[in-house]
């Protein structure tokens, strides 16, 4: 449900970019800050809850939340003032960052229910009212009309983030353990979404689409990913005395993973680039770098919620380091560079996984 609802948020995202008619790099920058924030408000309540009840802790990142809100206002408006981007990059980028922060508190809370249903019927009437707009029949311009589907679906999940965070009677004031908990998640927010801006800065335009729509899935489906993966292994640890074949069982399922998400990424990639229509060149470079793109970002989220906060900003650490070497060299070298920090970002996890305690 959660991997859900973030696919529903990309595609209204995407929908209301094509209707306003804004530029790819004010969607950059929207979802970029979006995931930076959120991670943000995440991070705090995910930390909180190893102290504080679920409503208290929902309250700290509530108070979090609003301090994100506020830069989020401010770095609009000087975009805005500067000429960084227009009023449809300010809308794009306020919005988007409302839905991030309230999504963050609502996922930790385990309430996406209601929003899965808000969003859901959103994508749908935006679909509906962006294919009336766009029909030969109709002669009425709907103007900034054609995305009060979206406006309504972010205000109705706010006005749920604000009831659920006032659940909490308690002033949740934020401390400094606070800061240590929003740091880990952050730095790996910032680390991907700077290898996802450099690997879009390298792939030919047209394969822009396919790219950033297979960075989105392959982001969404990491967490259910993350949750069987979880449960594969309790199960086998509970099943089996032996710690060796714990292990080769553990170090199997996260090779697998891999190579699963890999399949995934590039089989995606070429089915929306001949989906699409797009020039067919540089497409091996495209899927190449979708597919590690989308191996260090799921070895990051796995790492993380393993425990390996730290560990886990190497592959993120490494995802910027291989864009940048494909985007400025070719051929053996930057294959070579890529093998290997894939495979030394999957020696951390294989690393991770040979203490049965992780997954008995």
């Amino acid at each position: 449900m959660r991997a859900a609802v973030l696919i529903c948020g990309a595609l209204l995202g995407g929908l209301v970019q094509m209707q306003l008619g804004a530029g790819s790099l004010e969607m950059i920058v929207a979802g970029c800050a979006g995931w930076v924030l959120g991670q943000a408000v995440a991070g705090v309540v995910w930390h909180r809850l190893r102290f504080d009840p679920m409503e208290r802790a929902a309250g700290h990142g509530g108070v979090v939340a609003l301090v994100c809100a506020g830069i989020a206002v401010v770095v609009a408006i000087s975009l805005l003032l500067t000429g960084g981007i227009s009023l449809t990059g300010a809308f794009l980028l306020l919005g988007w960052v409302a839905y991030a922060l309230s999504m963050s508190i609502l996922t930790v809370m385990n309430r996406v229910s209601l929003p899965l249903l808000t969003m859901v019927s959103a994508v749908t009437l935006q679909a509906l009212v962006s294919a009336l707009g766009h029909s030969a029949d109709a002669h009425v311009s709907f103007g900034p009309m054609m995305v009060l589907p979206a406006v309504a679906a972010i205000v109705v999940i706010v006005l749920q983030t604000v009831r659920a965070v006032r659940s909490e009677q308690t002033l949740a004031r934020p401390d400094l353990s606070d800061v240590r908990g929003l740091t880990v998640p952050v730095t790996q927010a910032i680390l991907l979404a700077g290898a996802l801006v450099i690997a879009l800065s390298v792939v030919p335009d047209s394969h822009g689409t396919a790219f950033v729509t297979t960075s989105v899935l392959a982001v969404a489906l990491t967490d259910p990913g993350i949750v069987a993966l979880r449960g594969r292994l309790w199960w086998f640890a509970h099943r089996s005395t032996s710690l060796l074949w714990s292990r080769w069982f553990a170090w199997g399922l996260a090779c697998l993973a891999v190579v699963v998400v890999a399949a995934i990424a590039a089989g995606l990639v070429v089915l929306i680039v001949m989906g699409t229509g797009a020039d067919r060149e540089q497409l091996s470079s495209t899927v190449v770098g979708a597919v590690l793109f989308s191996v260090f970002a799921t070895l990051s989220s796995v790492l993380t919620a393993f425990g390996a906060q730290v560990k886990g900003l190497v592959p993120a650490a490494l995802a910027v380091l291989v864009m940048l070497v494909i985007g400025s060299t070719d051929g053996l070298p930057a294959v070579l560079i890529s093998i290997g920090a894939a495979a030394a970002a999957l020696g951390l996890l294989i690393h991770l996984f040979s203490d049965a305690r992780v997954f008995a």
